[in-house]
């Protein structure tokens, strides 16, 4: 296995240049790469401006008078004119051995999991760089997100800027590994969802086979090219033969919407009214404190404003989303008896 840091991808490629023994499913020569693809993530908080794009070979922290963020690296929505539309991409890649249980093995519980999503350790230590990723297994650091990116990491973003104590260049097969059944976890994050919030995440899966060569990479580099184009399309919304690459709308959220919500608290209904009238119908909910949705209703289209009744409705904290193809907001709202 291993990753793409400036692509925002891992993925798992055949360790020899004949895929199994003949057998039915397997590809026999020519062996294929498959690649999950980060394409955004969830949005970055708002500050009221676009953040500069990540220019490949530039590791300058400024760029046109802003600090860079580091998810310009390998997120969405950098430097497109946009504003508070930027996304988060990968952040974390490990990769674990499947069958028996150590500190490098198959996560069994949730907070196993919870480590691994950190790039840390069932030993709660963190990832370095080198070897397997662990000081016992040929590690030599420093600390990193990203377990063999190979030298997909020009600036050093997963190692906080620090170039490798030791090869830069480290796969599975400066590892000195050999091909056996693996296992790998990507991460985006950290982030906070907050009761009554929606997180979209946009992933592709890509495969590529290259059949002019014995070698194996040869469909590796097959697949970064394939995720060139996935991802070019997907930033600007643009297939290669013009049509969109979204089926649907996906506009930045404008924090700049207006919806009022009153009375609140309120007891018996509430009237939602909008900044202008829904040109589609859109939804509304209602969800508490737990996640829990306990009411629905379309929301019309050419409409200002509308009422929702809570009677009935126990009395406590809630958050009612209103949603149409435009924007999304969400408010507090208190139901009181």
């Amino acid at each position: 296995m291993g990753c793409d840091v400036e692509r925002g991808m891992f993925f798992g490629y055949n360790g020899d240049s004949i895929d199994g023994s003949g057998e039915p499913q397997a590809y026999g020569e020519h062996p294929p790469a498959q690649a999950i693809v980060f394409l955004g993530g969830p949005l970055l908080p708002p500050d009221q401006r676009d953040n500069p794009a990540f220019i490949p070979g530039n590791c300058d922290i400024m760029n046109t008078g802003y600090s860079l963020d580091p998810y310009a690296i390998n997120g969405a929505g950098f430097g497109d004119s946009l504003v508070d539309n930027e996304r988060m991409g990968m952040s974390h890649f490990l990769y674990f051995n499947t069958g028996g249980v150590s500190l490098m093995g198959y996560p069994r519980y949730a907070n196993d999991y919870f480590l691994y999503l950190q790039g840390i350790w069932m030993d709660t230590t963190r990832m370095i760089y080198g070897g397997n990723g662990h000081l016992g297994s040929g590690g030599y650091g420093p600390e990193c997100n990203f377990m063999f990116p190979a030298l997909s990491d020009g600036c050093d973003w997963g190692t906080n800027g620090q170039a490798p104590n030791g090869e830069k260049n480290w796969t599975e097969k400066t590892a000195g590994n050999q091909p056996y059944d693996r296992r790998g976890l990507g991460s985006v994050g950290p982030f906070t969802i907050t009761p009554g919030e929606e997180v979209t995440f946009d992933l592709a899966y890509v495969f590529a086979r290259d059949t002019t060569t014995g070698d194996t990479t040869q469909s590796l580099n097959l697949l970064g090219k394939s995720v060139d184009k996935i991802r070019k399309a997907f930033l600007s919304n643009t297939l290669p033969n013009g049509n969109p690459f979204l089926g649907i709308s996906s506009k930045p959220v404008d924090h700049t919407w207006n919806v009022n919500v009153y009375p609140n608290p309120a007891s018996t209904v509430i009237t939602v009214a909008l900044p202008e009238a829904s040109r589609e119908a859109g939804t509304i909910t209602l969800k508490d404190v737990k996640g829990s949705q306990v009411k629905s209703m379309i929301l019309p289209n050419g409409v200002n404003s509308v009422t929702v009744n809570v009677m009935g409705i126990s009395p406590g904290l809630y958050f009612l989303t209103t949603q149409t193809d435009e924007y999304c907001v969400t408010k507090k709202v208190m139901i009181v008896r």
